[in-house]
């Protein structure tokens, strides 16, 4: 899907119509395939090469990071962040017997800072998310870092391959890797970008900041579904 229609003004009123309707599953039809998060799966798994440094920013619970384990296979390191002690726990059991995983009970935006953690209401703790920090509920603190601090100060190894999925927070993540993205860019990206929270952030603005930033850093960009973005790097294009 050609990357600027998803943003276009004049979709994203469609869309924000649609929701406040309740007539969100008829905006999927017209702009979702049906096999959509297969084709997200795919596109991660053709760009992926053995041997990778991945990265899951948003891991939850390790469904990314685990397939990440298999196909980077030995040789590969798979960092999955998870801010939530409670999604975190679930991961590091998932992933005990993956020597390859390294998990990282952080949360990756745009620059150091400190924001209050919510856990999701649903069963496997996807919903999960950051909001404004709560002075009233200090338990709930989480410490932000970026990308580029991790990689340039704490001289973690950079990915070939990424995946962010942070239910809202997906921008910050984008724009605190600027240097990262200048000097050693991955080979791809691929981002869930969740237009509702963002909506409710006042941040419909967004989405096209992300396409801004990575058509900037020479990544050429495709939606495989009103939700996904995937960013690769024109030398590195995969084919679906």
């Amino acid at each position: 899907m050609k990357s600027k229609l998803i943003t276009d003004p004049r979709v994203r009123w469609l869309r924000r119509m649609a929701r406040r309707a309740g007539l969100t599953a008829l905006f999927r039809r017209l702009f979702t395939s049906a096999d959509y998060e297969l084709r997200f799966h795919d596109a991660i798994k053709q760009a992926i090469h053995e041997g990778d440094t991945a990265w899951d920013v948003g891991a939850n619970r390790g469904h990314y990071a685990c397939k990440f384990s298999d196909w980077v296979g030995d040789n590969g390191k798979v960092f999955a962040f998870e801010p939530s002690a409670e999604n975190a726990s679930v991961l590091r059991h998932a992933s005990a017997a993956r020597p390859n995983i390294r998990v990282l009970e952080l949360a990756l935006g745009r620059e150091p800072s400190t924001w209050s953690l919510v856990q999701g209401a649903d069963t496997e703790g996807a919903t999960t998310r950051l909001i404004p920090a709560d002075a009233t509920a200090p338990g709930n603190a989480i410490q932000v870092t970026s990308v580029d601090a991790l990689v340039f100060v704490d001289e973690l190894p950079p990915p070939q391959i990424m995946k962010i999925d942070t239910e809202g927070f997906e921008a910050e993540v984008v724009e605190g890797m600027l240097r990262l993205l200048s000097t050693n860019p991955p080979r791809f990206i691929g981002i869930e970008v969740h237009f509702a929270i963002l909506e409710q952030r006042g941040e419909e603005g967004a989405p096209a900041r992300i396409e801004s930033v990575l058509l900037g850093a020479g990544y050429s960009l495709e939606w495989c579904d009103a939700s996904h973005l995937l960013a690769f790097r024109e030398e590195h294009a995969v084919s679906r």
